[in-house]
Parts: C-alpha cells; structure tokens; sequence
C-alpha cells in the first residue's frame, strides 16, 4: 500500500547518507544498502485521493525506477490456509480450492457475468451466503450472530473477551456500512452505555471571523479518520485507534484495543491492545482525548473536534483489515466493493471456507449472490 514516492525518497536518503562514507555509493541503488519489500500486489493498492485507474496505478511500487533493482522472490504458500487444522483428505483437498479460490479472485481470473447494476460482477459459493430474511432485505441479524456467536455469554468473562474479539469482525467496503452496522452491533453488546460527547469548535482564522457555523451542524459531520461526536462506551467493547499516539508502544492508526473503563470523569479512556505483536499485546494503555482536525479542503471553514481517537470495532472497512489475520469474519455487501483488491483481501483474512460469510442479496432473475471484484490487471503485471 505505500507510495512508490516513498521508496524514491528512501533511496535518495540513503544515497546522500552513504556517499559522506564513499563517494561512488552516491550513484548506487539505496546506497549499497540491502533493502527487502515484502508485497501483494492484488491486494489493495496505495490510497490516491480523486485518482483516476491510471494514476492509482502509477503510484504503485513496481512503477518506480528503483523497481528494476529488485529480484523478485515468489511466496507460493498460504500460510493462513496452511495453519487451518486439516483432519483429513477431504478437508486438506477442500482447503486447497479454497486456497486457489481467492488466487483466481485477487488474480481477476474468476468467470465474470453481466450484471444491469453493478457491471461485471463475480457468483460468489452459495453455501458461503447467507440466504436473505422472509420480506427480501439482508439478515444482518444473522450475520452478527454468525460472526459473533452467544455475544452476551462470550463477553462475560473479562479475562478471556479480548482473545475472543480480536479473532472475529465484520468487514464492509464503505465506512456508511460499518457505522450502521456497528450501531446495531453495539446495541446487543451487554453493558450500560456511557455516551461520551466531543468539544466541536472552528479553529484558524475562522476562530474570530464573523463567520457563524451552527454546533449542531459541526456535531452532525462525519468525516473520514475522524471520530464520531459521540462515542458511546460500554465496557469490554472492542475499539480501534484512529491515530498514531504512540507506535513505539504498540499505540498506532487501526490498532485494535479492548475499553476498560473511563478515568478522570471521562477524559481518559483505559484501554487494554489486543492486536498487533506478542510484547504489545495485552498492555494497559490510557488513551486522552485529542484534537482533530478533517483533511484540508474538505470544507470551506476550518474546524476541529476534541475527542477520544477510537471508534467501535465490530465492523471496520475492508482496507482496515489488512494486514489483519481473523479467526471468523462476514463481508457485508449491501454496497459492492469499489476499490482494486477488495473482495480478495476480506477473503484472505482467514484461512478455512467455514471462517467466512458474505452477506448480500441474491439476483433477482437467477437467485445467485453476485458483487463486484475490481481488480486492475495492468497493477499485476510486475
């Protein structure tokens, strides 16, 4: 996902360094320094805001100069599908198509089909849908209790609720789909919630200009790596950090941690991480509310809202969820996927068939569960 710009930078940076040792470094790749990329180019691509197909593309790193220096070495074994317990030759043999399964979807090799909606879409395995309610609409109830079984009982136990959340989620293309579905979630989850509110005020010269922007119209906003103006806690709730407060800690942007408890009448949110490395994992952290502020340009004032970085974690979009390796995940796809590596990446997360559902309606004409599966082929070819 990172910029080829990166890469050239790393490569200037570390010529300049190098040549104060040996002069004719400057003129050698990375200054003679061994540098190794680990990379899956049918997942999603870096993130170019209002990029056309070509310019995402572009940004890709095997369109950077330095590319031509690298020797490719292909990882051919799936080590999440590897590490699924496999009791028997059917199971290994179904493990296998699973495997080759997601290689022809992040590949762009699965059987396309006409669709008057969406366009070229893919048939998604019926048994890994779930089959919609009596009126016609998804059964998001079904999918929740697929993907979190028996919620109130697993989150009973304080010791053992964070192992049990970390290793499940819902994932959804669009950050509307994991608000809705995080709301609902949120609301069976046992516990009393505590609705905690952010301060929204203007910042920068529309501080003391006469410009009068209602509250109710800041509070109303929801932007993208932004928290909501109201954050509703309840104990033992899995959360994800929207900003990087502390990554020597383990404290980064899509952390995933446990909420404990309010501290100081509601400015510190305790927290316990339950992703990331063994040594971070487990750590009690204090998370402070902080100031935000949305992208530059994204509205005609400047504003800022103090609030906690987090946002709940049920559901997160399917480019927060890689990286990621879970236990049990459902794909929401009330809304097709959008961007080139989607479908694959929410896919990948897990290594057995049985570990993942698609939740979404069958095709009118023809009763198969059809979606989109974008994937730029020119981004492949390396």
């Amino acid at each position: 996902m990172q910029h080829r710009w990166q890469l050239e930078a790393l490569d200037r940076t570390l010529r300049d360094i190098m040549k104060t040792k040996d002069k004719t470094l400057e003129h050698v790749p990375f200054g003679g320094i061994i540098v190794v990329l680990g990379s899956d180019f049918r997942q999603t691509l870096p993130i170019v805001k209002r990029a056309s197909r070509a310019q995402t593309v572009d940004a890709t790193l095997h369109r950077s100069p330095c590319w031509q220096h690298f020797k490719i070495v292909a990882l051919t074994d799936n080590m999440r599908v590897a590490n699924a317990l496999a009791s028997n030759r059917e199971e290994r043999e179904t493990l296998q198509h699973f495997a080759e399964w997601m290689l022809s979807v992040g590949e762009g090799r699965e059987p396309v089909v006409e669709d008057d909606t969406y366009g070229d879409t893919i048939v998604l395995p019926e048994h890994m849908c779930l089959p919609p309610t009596a009126d016609g609409n998804i059964d998001t109830q079904a999918l929740v209790d697929r993907v979190f079984p028996n919620l109130a009982e697993n989150c009973g136990n304080a010791e053992t609720v964070g192992g049990w959340l970390s290793e499940r989620a819902i994932l959804a293309p669009r950050n509307t789909s994991v608000d809705e579905l995080n709301a609902q979630v949120l609301e069976r989850f046992p516990g009393t919630p505590v609705s905690c509110f952010s301060a929204d005020t203007l910042a920068g010269d529309d501080a003391h200009a006469s410009v009068s922007i209602p509250m109710e119209y800041l509070n109303s906003q929801r932007t993208s790596g932004m928290p909501e103006h109201e954050f509703v806690f309840k104990p033992n709730m899995p959360i994800m950090l929207l900003r990087n407060l502390n990554p020597s800690e383990g404290l980064c942007n899509g952390t995933r941690l446990l909420a404990l408890s309010l501290r100081s009448n509601g400015r510190l949110l305790e927290a316990k991480i339950i992703s990331g490395e063994k040594g971070v994992r487990g750590r009690i952290v204090l998370i402070p509310r902080i100031d935000l502020t949305p992208e530059k340009g994204a509205f005609p004032f400047e504003w800022k809202r103090r609030q906690f970085p987090v946002r709940a974690a049920f559901v997160m979009t399917i480019n927060k969820s890689q990286g990621q390796s879970l236990r049990c995940v459902g794909v929401y796809l009330a809304l097709p996927c959008f961007s080139h590596g989607q479908l694959y990446v929410a896919i990948s997360r897990v290594g057995h068939p049985d570990h993942v559902c698609f939740a979404l309606l069958p095709d009118a004409e023809t009763g198969e569960f059809r979606t989109r599966n974008v994937v730029f082929h020119d981004a492949l070819t390396c």
